[in-house]
């Protein structure tokens, strides 16, 4: 019997670890996906997902105090909402849904504390569930493509569906083995080439390149990682020069695959000589934006109200829809960025390659799995807390109170 009790306590263990808070909490930011399937609306579908995250905290007794940190952010980026909403004339739904994104912001980070493995558990099943099916879908004929670019589930936008990989599949490298990472990576790789999601591509190799970096120092050290790297770079240049001396047909050929299937570089419609896809538009109509809102921004739903581009930065969108809200709020999330990466330089293994679309993606406070991941991974709080040390006394007499077993003082 005892035994028997010990198996199922081991067995319970082992299934809480996989259903803890912080995993669900994964599993809902990543979660997106399920009502572009079902056919749903994100304004039905992202209240069911704040309920379901009010339930979890309240069902483990969470600790609002690991949002600590993410509350000064909070508290600016509210005031930006609300005055430049009023300001502009904004529509109260377009108000209400950034308001809502930083309520899941402080749920999650109730949830998962310091626990970012768990949490990233959850998004690595999510990885694994969206490639697989969409896989899938690709192969029954169950997605649309324009050209050699694939649509998302539902006919949704490639770049929604290459963002959700991309953030899923970054988070996984807190968590997966080689061995279960690598074969991801690669199918995730694929995803996005079909996609035709650049950002996302770029964000996945930058990825795999940090999570193989990390993994060998801890075995050779950072010291042998980064001789192994220039040896590794050195060879593939040497092994290329031979090669294209002997194959020069098949280097062209594969040349020609990487930069103009995958990177679409010389494409018409999204090359370099397109600026990017449009990209430098969208900077440009930003900049203008902000010179005309220096200080109130153009409101929440500027793109829409005034039928005008995206911006495709995570700062431009910030300073031109919030204005000097915004420059704050871009201090406060820089600040506390580099001070998670200081106490714990582990999370640049996500934050490096999720640098890609915070760059030139069009997301800002927004549910999808990017940009969200990137607040809890600047946000929450440190595993280890940071110990201070006394100060120095100079009285003989204090020093020596000090240093007095408990018992005596």
């Amino acid at each position: 019997m005892k035994r028997h009790h010990r198996a199922v306590e081991r067995s319970d263990r082992s299934l809480l670890k996989w259903v803890s808070g912080p995993t669900i909490a994964g599993l809902l930011d990543s979660s997106s996906y399920i009502y572009l399937i079902l056919g749903t609306n994100e304004l039905t579908f992202y209240p069911l997902v704040l309920l379901l995250k009010l339930a979890v905290l309240l069902g483990m007794a969470g600790n609002l105090d690991h949002a600590r940190r993410f509350l000064p952010f909070g508290a600016v980026a509210l005031s930006g909402i609300l005055v430049s909403s009023f300001a502009n004339g904004s529509l109260l739904m377009d108000a209400v849904k950034p308001v809502a994104v930083l309520a899941s912001v402080i749920l999650t980070l109730t949830i998962v504390g310091r626990d970012i493995r768990g949490y990233a558990m959850g998004m690595a099943v999510s990885s694994a569930l969206v490639c697989t099916g969409y896989l899938a879908s690709v192969a029954t004929g169950a997605i649309e493509s324009t050209g050699d670019r694939h649509d998302f589930f539902a006919g949704s936008h490639p770049n929604l569906g290459g963002e959700l990989i991309s953030s899923t599949l970054v988070m996984a490298a807190f968590v997966l083995r080689p061995r279960y990472f690598l074969p991801l990576a690669v199918t995730a790789l694929y995803c996005t080439f079909l996609l035709q999601s650049r950002t996302s591509t770029i964000a996945i190799i930058i990825s795999i390149a940090c999570f193989c970096a990390f993994h060998s120092s801890i075995r050779i050290g950072w010291r042998n990682t980064a001789l192994t790297m220039i040896a590794l770079i050195l060879g593939l240049v040497v092994v290329g020069a031979v090669f294209a001396a002997v194959q020069q047909d098949t280097l062209q050929a594969l040349y020609s695959f990487l930069f103009d299937s995958v990177f679409l570089v010389e494409d018409q419609y999204r090359g370099g000589s397109s600026g990017f896809s449009g990209r430098d538009q969208h900077w440009l109509t930003a900049m203008q934006l902000i010179s005309e809102n220096p200080f109130l921004g153009a409101g929440p739903d500027f793109a829409a109200r005034r039928e005008s581009l995206q911006p495709h930065n995570w700062l431009l969108y910030a300073v031109s829809q919030f204005g000097i809200f915004g420059w704050a709020m871009a201090a406060l999330f820089v600040t506390a960025t580099a001070t998670a990466i200081k106490r714990e330089p582990l999370r640049l293994i996500a934050l490096i390659p999720l640098l890609i679309p915070w760059l030139l993606n069009d997301r800002f406070l927004n549910f999808n799995a990017y940009p969200f991941v990137i607040y809890i991974l600047a946000f929450m709080p440190f595993a280890v807390a940071k110990v201070r040390r006394p100060k120095a006394v100079c009285n003989p007499r204090e020093a020596y109170r000090q240093s007095a077993p408990l018992s005596k003082i």
